[in-house]
């Protein structure tokens, strides 16, 4: 709260209260129970987190860790802190906890998430350098999203963005392949009409003529409303051009 309203003297001297409490309390070992010491190094991570003492934060993350590895606290903490560490530009960091978390060996929910996150990284390096080998590790990590967790609610997103990829190196088979795929495992992802557009795109510029005009057919039969429809009509009227067909 005292941070929130720009009081940041007040919110470190809170802090540094809540540090001496956690900390008195992890010192008595052998006298609070597990549940009580498991909560008090979540909150002493929390605390560095807030600060924005990564090393401290992972410190108490590990501890954690080690002393109770099937505790449900884990998850959050080592993403909340993965992402902490992304947003500070520490990004190998970052990629080790998210690793971590796809290694917990009693699995996670948010492997997927994790994951994910170590692909959209290694994306924004790709865009940023232009580097090749970026992509490709962006690849690698979309592809063991949809592989190692097809139910998650990232992995629609993974195959579409593999799809983008291979369109943009002009790869129209591989990117058709994984258009269509989308498609068919994920019929109800929210972004459907932009998976068809470029799968639209795909088909014509690989000369499947008729194949993309049946595609323009379906985004303007199910998605009327869509936000791109101009270029829609242009791609169709490339199309019937093409098929000898005028407007």
């Amino acid at each position: 709260v005292y941070r929130d309203m720009g009081l940041e003297k007040y919110a470190q001297e809170r802090f540094a209260e809540a540090l001496t409490a956690c900390q008195r309390v992890i010192a008595e070992r052998g006298v609070v129970d597990n549940q009580l010491r498991a909560s008090t190094l979540h909150t002493l991570w929390s605390i560095y987190l807030a600060k924005g003492e990564l090393e401290n934060a992972a410190s108490a993350c590990r501890a954690l860790q080690a002393e109770f590895p099937t505790s449900d606290l884990i998850d959050d903490s080592l993403l909340a802190l993965g992402a902490a560490a992304q947003a500070a530009g520490n990004e190998d960091q970052a990629v080790r906890v998210f690793e971590q978390i796809a290694a917990l060996p009693k699995g996670s929910p948010l492997a997927a998430e994790a994951i994910w996150r170590i692909g959209q990284m290694h994306e924004a390096r790709a865009l940023k350098y232009e580097n090749a080998n970026e992509r490709g590790r962006a690849i690698v990590a979309y592809r063991r999203v949809f592989t190692g967790y097809p139910d998650s609610s990232f992995a629609a997103e993974s195959l579409r963005k593999i799809g983008d990829f291979y369109f943009a190196d002009r790869n129209f088979v591989q990117a058709i392949d994984f258009f269509e795929r989308t498609l068919r495992e994920h019929p109800d992802a929210p972004f459907v009409a932009d998976v068809l557009f470029n799968l639209g795109r795909s088909r014509y510029l690989k000369v499947d003529y008729p194949g993309a005009l049946q595609v323009v057919d379906r985004i303007q039969r199910e998605f009327p409303t869509y936000e791109r429809m101009d270029k829609v009509r242009a791609l169709r009227q490339f199309i019937q051009q093409k098929l000898g067909g005028g407007k």
